[in-house]
């Protein structure tokens, strides 16, 4: 009989301990998502450089011109180390003066594409695995300029991936 009266206290005792420990465990564990995922912050694109030059010379004339960028994926909110890894950038580039439109001569770097041409504006996509604070590949393009061309030519870039903010980046050579 006092077997019973033991047991029946031991048993109260341990669901008592184990519902007072295993709350604030619970509530630890559904509450970890939320702070995981505000802590993140959002990604923010920066072009390290962009450089632009005559390339393909006749004479004194340039043929065409030569461009080069990286892609560094910066995090805000004070993230150094848990901001996200991008998987996809596409820099947009446009010339201000006197492209020709064409399907550039030359795009080389490792993840890097062409993807699209609409008038002045050429359109680049990478491909990998960018964590934060890493650069993309160099991307190194070429497009023909007009035969006529002669004078400032001047081009912008900017940087964009899901969810992430970017600068425009601006840059002129003297052809």
């Amino acid at each position: 009989m006092s077997e019973q009266q033991t047991r029946p206290h031991v048993d109260r005792r341990a669901l008592v301990r184990a519902g007072v420990w295993s709350v604030p465990a619970v509530a630890v564990a559904v509450a970890a998502p939320a702070v995981a995922a505000s802590g993140v912050g959002t990604p923010v694109l920066q072009l390290n450089w962009l450089s632009i030059y005559g390339a393909d010379y006749t004479g004194s004339k340039a043929g065409s011109a030569e461009s080069q960028t990286a892609v560094q994926n910066v995090w805000q909110n004070g993230v150094a180390n848990g901001g996200p890894t991008l998987t996809q950038v596409t820099l947009t580039v446009t010339y201000q003066n006197k492209n020709d439109g064409a399907v550039p001569t030359l795009v080389d770097g490792t993840g890097w594409s062409f993807a699209s041409v609409s008038g002045s504006t050429y359109t680049f996509v990478w491909v990998g695995s960018l964590t934060p604070g890493g650069s993309t590949p160099t991307l190194t393009w070429r497009v023909a300029l007009k035969k006529s061309f002669n004078g400032d030519l001047k081009v912008s870039a900017a940087a964009t991936a899901n969810g992430a903010m970017s600068p425009t980046l601006q840059a002129s050579t003297n052809l």
